[in-house]
């Protein structure tokens, strides 16, 4: 699990951020940043950048450019899927993805980055492309549709969080 809010976190500002990791379940984190506040905002937003807020698929293309033929290993391998099954976070963000056509690797829905590139040397190779379904699968049904998930997704946040 993410450091602070599961998926969410990465996305408060700073500021918000460093105060809400009262909430951590993780003590080290809780007791790092009250010290750090008590002493000042701009070194509570620095010991949070050093126990880290988490990586996605952007800073990846910032240092590597387009992904799409650099991934030969997603995430969804047999070998990871059995020791780490999607969880409810992951199935509900693969749904988002899914309704919402986004086109990036589809290993970076999981909680940890478990993906595989291979060293761009500016040769063309194919996007990889396989069929999921018996890895994970999206949450919507034809009953409740992509906004009925997606309420689920922010009902279970606020049982958690609020």
């Amino acid at each position: 699990q993410r450091v602070l809010l599961g998926q969410l976190h990465g996305g408060l500002p700073s500021e918000i951020a460093t105060r809400y990791a009262r909430y951590s379940a993780r003590a080290h984190l809780r007791h790092d940043m009250e010290t750090a506040l008590a002493a000042d905002d701009t070194i509570a937003t620095d010991q949070l950048t050093r126990w880290g807020r988490g990586v996605s698929y952007h800073e990846f293309e910032l240092a590597l450019g387009d992904l799409s033929s650099l991934v030969v290993g997603d995430g969804f391998d047999d070998e990871i899927v059995s020791h780490q099954p999607p969880t409810l976070d992951e199935r509900l963000l693969y749904t988002y993805w899914l309704s919402h056509g986004i086109d990036k690797p589809i290993g970076f829905v999981r909680e940890s980055i478990d993906i595989i590139l291979r060293k761009p040397d500016g040769s063309p190779h194919p996007k990889l492309h396989r069929d999921l379904s018996h890895a994970i699968s999206p949450l919507y049904t034809e009953q409740i549709g992509v906004r009925g998930a997606i309420k689920c997704y922010l009902d279970k946040l606020r049982r958690r969080y609020l």
